[in-house]
């Protein structure tokens, strides 16, 4: 099974064009399922939960937190064990890409690897859409470390996985970001307000603060190794 991972926010024509792009693509939508997770002021999903969309759908609807720790609450209740640390504003180009990233890590003895293609943007350069396994979960304590309002998540576990010699990037797998900043979506009201925290926030002095963080990871990951 795959559980695909996403905070998301008045985005629900977003999540359907997600859940489309599972269908045309995916050679077993039946081992996928969508964890999703709602601000319980946002009823912009109500009408999309009550559908059937030919996956499993599980979702939270909570309190307004950090988005790093809504990936988090979204693993506590995903069945795992892969996990793909996603978003609501991409799609699955390739074909075949489940099964292509179940063959990894089953090819992987520990599986303690983060897994990612291109993504249309940074490609090789970051895993902005990457996949974990549960053993990588279980032996840190968290899909992503809790404490970050917007960004670094994703710097987080590739800096992790570069340290151990564990980061594969698999070219073939394309989970296309339509951000804003690659010029693929307007500005909506979702990334205006996570821009504004972006232009508040110190996230790079939070981040650099942190790296002991990130050392005992390693050590925890490679004495699992």
């Amino acid at each position: 099974m795959i559980s695909i991972l996403s905070p998301t926010r008045k985005r629900p024509n977003h999540i359907k064009n997600l859940i489309q792009s599972i269908h045309d693509t995916a050679d077993d939508v039946s081992d996928l399922e969508l964890v999703l997770y709602i601000d319980e002021d946002d009823s912009s999903y109500d009408e999309l939960l009550l559908e059937d969309h030919g996956i499993t759908i599980k979702y939270i609807k909570g309190p307004k937190i950090v988005i790093s720790d809504m990936w988090n609450k979204c693993c506590d209740i995903a069945t795992g064990p892969i996990y793909h640390h996603a978003s609501d504003d991409f799609l699955y180009r390739s074909k075949s890409w489940d099964t292509q990233v179940k063959q990894h890590f089953e090819n992987s003895i520990d599986k303690i690897i983060l897994l990612y293609g291109r993504d249309g943007h940074q490609d090789a350069n970051l895993g902005t859409l990457s996949f974990l396994h549960e053993n990588w979960v279980k032996t840190v304590g968290y899909l992503v470390p809790g404490f970050f309002d917007v960004d670094w998540c994703d710097t987080w576990i590739n800096d992790v996985s570069h340290g151990i010699g564990r980061r594969v990037y698999d070219p073939n797998i394309y989970t296309e970001h339509l951000h804003w900043n690659a010029g693929k979506s307007e500005v909506d009201e979702t990334y205006a307000v996570r821009h504004q925290m972006r232009e508040k926030d110190n996230g790079w002095a939070l981040y650099v603060s942190t790296e002991p963080g990130r050392r005992e990871d390693m050590t925890k990951l490679e004495n699992f190794i």
